[in-house]
C-alpha cells in the first residue's frame, strides 16, 4: 500500500511538471500543443523488433496549420543498442497511408525509466496541412535495439498505428495499447495591434509618418516579422521587426503620396508565413486622397512675420516666425487654434 501511494505521488509531481511546461496541455494555443493517442502512463508493456529502421508509428493531425515540428515525447528506450531514427512522414500514400518521408532526425535512445522523455528537433519541418506520422525506428541495422511501450488499453481508431520494417515498407499494425508517442508542435501568433498617424484625408505630395504596433501572442522570439503597406492592393511599404515573446513593438514608415485623387482602401498587415491564426493581422482604413490647397512663398512669408501664427514643419517642429520659408509642407495654427496644411509652391 505504501508503495502504491508513493507511486500515486510521483505521478501527480511529474504530470504538473510536464503541464507547466505546456507539454501535457492538449490544444494549447497559441503555444506548444502536444498530440497523441497515449494516456500518459507508465505502463511496462510494449514490443521490440530487429533491423535497420525497423519500429512503429503513429498517425497525427494538428488542430491548426502551420504547424512546427518540436520534439518527440516518448517511451521508447534502448534494449541493447541506443541508435534512434525519428522520422516524420506525409500521409499522401493510398488511402492516407504513409509514404513520403518530410524530415528525419538521428538521436540516441535513453535508458528505461518508467517517465516519459523529450527529444528536441531542429525545427525543419512544418506541417501545412493534414495529417502526418510520426515513426520512431532503429537508428542501425541491430538486433532488438529499441523497446517501445504502449498504454495498457487502446483508444485509437483503426488506421493510427504503423509498423515500418526495411524492405518491406509501411503496414498497419494493430498493438494492445495505444503507442506511447507524442509529437510536439509549435503554433505560432503575431498581430497588428495598432496604427497612429494614417489620417482618413490624404494630400498629393505629402508625407506621412505612420507608426505600427504589432504583438507577439505564442511565446516565441520572432526575428523577422514583415510589415506590409498596401494601398488598393498596391505595394506602398514593407519593414521587418523582431519580436521577442509575449511584447507589444512599433516599427515606423513614411508615405509620400502619389497617387490620384479618389478613395482607396489601405491595408497594414503582418506577413509572418508561419503565423496560425490570420485574423488578427491586418487592419483596413477607407482613406481619401485629394489635393492640398497651395499657396505662393512671398504670400506665406509675409504672413509668417505676423505674430498669430505658428508654423510646424512635417515632423512637429515649431518654426521661428523670423525665418523665410522655403518651398515645402506646413502645418499653420492662428490664435483661433484652427490648424490649416499648406504648401509652398
Amino acid at each position: 500500500m505504501e508503495k502504491r501511494v508513493l507511486f500515486l505521488i510521483f505521478l501527480i509531481i511529474f504530470n504538473f511538471s510536464f503541464a507547466a511546461l505546456g507539454i501535457l496541455s492538449p490544444n494549447s494555443y497559441p503555444g506548444l500543443d502536444t498530440l497523441r493517442w497515449c494516456n500518459i502512463e507508465p505502463y511496462g508493456g510494449g514490443y521490440t523488433g530487429s533491423g535497420k529502421y525497423f519500429g512503429f508509428g503513429v498517425k497525427l493531425t494538428p488542430n491548426y496549420y502551420p504547424a512546427i515540428f518540436n520534439g518527440v515525447y516518448h517511451r521508447v528506450f534502448r534494449l541493447f543498442y541506443p541508435a534512434m531514427h525519428i522520422r516524420i512522414v506525409d500521409d499522401d500514400g493510398s488511402g492516407g497511408a504513409p509514404q513520403t518521408t518530410l524530415f528525419f532526425f538521428d538521436t540516441l535512445a535513453t535508458g528505461y525509466t518508467t517517465s516519459f522523455v523529450y527529444h528536441s528537433v531542429p525545427p525543419n519541418c512544418t506541417i501545412w496541412e493534414g495529417s502526418f506520422y510520426l515513426f520512431i525506428l532503429n537508428g542501425y541495422d541491430t538486433t532488438y535495439g529499441l523497446n517501445w511501450l504502449r498504454d495498457s488499453t487502446l483508444n485509437a481508431p483503426s488506421g493510427i498505428h504503423w509498423r515500418h520494417q526495411q524492405g518491406v515498407g509501411y503496414s498497419l499494425f494493430s498493438p494492445a495499447g495505444d503507442m506511447q508517442m507524442c509529437a510536439i508542435v509549435e503554433y505560432h501568433d503575431v498581430s497588428l495591434d495598432s496604427l497612429a498617424g494614417l489620417p482618413d484625408t490624404c494630400y498629393i505630395d505629402s508625407i506621412y509618418s505612420i507608426d505600427i504596433w504589432a504583438k507577439e501572442y505564442g511565446g516565441f522570439y520572432e526575428r523577422e516579422v514583415p510589415i506590409i503597406f498596401k494601398v488598393n492592393e498596391m505595394p506602398i511599404e514593407t519593414t521587418y521587426i523582431p519580436l521577442p515573446p509575449n511584447t507589444r513593438l512599433r516599427t515606423r514608415v513614411f508615405w509620400r503620396v502619389n497617387l490620384p485623387t479618389g478613395n482607396y482602401l489601405a491595408k497594414i498587415y503582418t506577413a509572418l508565413r508561419s503565423d496560425t491564426r490570420r485574423i488578427n493581422d491586418t487592419i483596413r482604413l477607407n482613406i481619401t486622397i485629394t489635393r492640398s490647397v497651395g499657396i505662393s512663398e512671398n504670400v506665406i512669408n509675409e504672413k509668417n512675420k505676423e505674430s498669430n501664427l505658428k508654423i510646424y514643419n512635417i515632423l512637429g517642429k515649431r518654426i521661428n516666425n523670423s525665418i523665410s520659408l522655403k518651398k515645402g509642407i506646413y502645418f499653420i495654427k492662428d490664435n483661433k487654434k484652427i490648424k490649416k496644411k499648406l504648401i509652398i509652391k
